[in-house]
């Protein structure tokens, strides 16, 4: 278990078993500006490991929405999308290796198609105790956001988007959610469809 912080999967053993946490394997073992990767232990929080990055001009191509508290294991073992994964893809595809210990206690390196033995497999598999990531250099984002009629309009109008404008990452969020959140920050705009988007400034132009 890494930091327990999903509300619907995976943290306790219905039935009986052993609860491995790994809270305290939290080290950033090493970041490697060169080759951009970093490795780490499976404890390590995404939100300071972003900071630390940011520090050698370097940012995660993708993390978790829940990136304040969530762990890099964590993230791995259930699987998913999350923050920059318009661009870069789902956690298993930014994973450069890890290291896994076997149930028998062999411990191996896992990498390309193996991996698929260890994302969203919440677990069971295997322990990790290691992770290599690729990053990317340090960009700034430029925030847009959209707002629609319909979800139609918004369909068509993102894929004519996605042809001239470089997307890093893209959150639709439906009126109704938005409707909850303008009443919850008693915000009185009109609630529709929504697209929340954040592009690299450096490929990003206004006309397009």
């Amino acid at each position: 278990r890494a930091a327990a912080t999903s509300g619907v999967m995976g943290a306790v053993p219905a039935k009986g078993g052993i609860v491995v946490e790994f809270y305290r394997m939290n080290r950033i073992l090493e970041v490697d500006e060169e080759n951009k990767r970093v490795r780490v232990q499976p404890g390590v929080v995404w939100a300071p490991l972003e900071e630390e990055l940011n520090r050698h001009g370097l940012q995660l191509r993708t993390y978790p929405t829940s990136f304040p508290s969530s762990t890099v294991a964590g993230w791995i073992g259930s699987g998913g999308i999350g923050i920059g994964s318009f661009e870069h893809g789902s956690v298993g595809e930014n994973i450069e290796s890890l290291e896994l210990v076997l149930p028998t206690g062999e411990v191996r390196t896992m990498s390309g198609s193996d991996l698929d033995m260890v994302v969203d497999c919440q677990g069971i598999t295997g322990i990790i105790t290691e992770v290599t990531i690729p990053v990317t250099a340090y960009e700034e984002m430029v925030p847009a956001a959209i707002h629609f009629d319909s979800l139609k309009d918004m369909t068509g109008a993102l894929l004519e988007v996605t042809k001239t404008v470089p997307i890093w990452t893209c959150n639709y969020e439906d009126k109704r959610f938005v409707k909850l959140q303008n009443k919850a920050t008693g915000h009185e705009g009109e609630a529709k469809d929504s697209l929340i988007m954040a592009i690299p400034k450096s490929r990003y132009k206004a006309e397009d």
